[in-house]
């Protein structure tokens, strides 16, 4: 079975397998491990467990203005030759937004064409923010309900 099938089962990923038929498939769990320790280090935060639940079933996406970042590695590469990790990878992008701005106490896990899905380090819970004010639009403990309002907000 092919992560489009787990997906077109699931239905809170149905809408992933719907319009991408190319997915990089999900990071084995000593990849999450490792991975999330480096987020420990580089970001003050594991990744959360539900993005890791995540990434265990796809290594992030992106389409039609719909971003969630991914641990880039040659699987992005080859489904997505012109990637690049400052664009792609959760760590590089979110290393790059702490230099750019003072905003740190969020791990932003994807973004649409006007707002951004993030992970709050303090209160432990996802939220939509503001592309711009990054003012909090909606809150939630789930990061799959994040996913389907960030896709509604780009509408």
């Amino acid at each position: 079975m092919g992560i489009l099938d787990i997906f077109k089962r699931n239905k809170k990923y149905s809408f992933i397998s719907n319009v991408i038929t190319n997915l990089p498939n999900g990071l084995k769990d000593d990849e999450i491990n490792e991975f999330s320790n480096l987020s420990q280090e580089k970001l003050g935060c594991e990744l959360p467990a539900d993005y890791r639940d995540f990434l265990s079933e796809i290594n992030g996406f992106s389409y039609n203005g719909l971003t969630i970042f991914s641990k880039f590695n040659d699987t992005i590469k080859q489904l997505s030759p012109r990637a690049k990790a400052e664009t792609r990878d959760i760590i590089c992008w979110n290393e790059k937004y702490y230099d750019m701005t003072d905003i740190t106490d969020y791990i932003i896990l994807g973004k649409s064409d006007i707002d951004y899905i993030a992970y709050d380090k303090e209160k432990n819970i996802y939220v939509i923010l503001t592309n711009g004010t990054m003012d909090e639009k909606d809150k939630s403990e789930n990061f799959e309900e994040r996913i389907e309002k960030l896709k509604s907000y780009g509408k």
